[in-house]
């Protein structure tokens, strides 16, 4: 098994404008919530668990699988 340490830093770059008009940033941040983190854009933070399914499904279903397979690693 191979493991990595990545330190991610700065702001992200939308390099494809055209394409991704858009692309805002979101941040995943902790919460007591039943899914167990909020959505923070632009400084509104969303912490109500169905509006986040409901708006952000890929968000959800990304964080959900990468916590599950980041859990089986520990």
């Amino acid at each position: 098994m191979n493991l990595a340490e990545i330190d991610i830093i700065g702001e992200p770059k939308n390099m494809e404008p055209k394409k991704h008009a858009q692309m805002i940033r979101a941040e995943i941040i902790d919460s007591d919530n039943s899914l167990g983190f909020a959505v923070k854009i632009e400084g509104t933070i969303i912490d109500e668990d169905h509006e986040i399914i409901h708006q952000f499904y890929d968000l959800y279903v990304y964080h959900k699988n990468i916590v599950s397979q980041t859990s089986q690693l520990q």
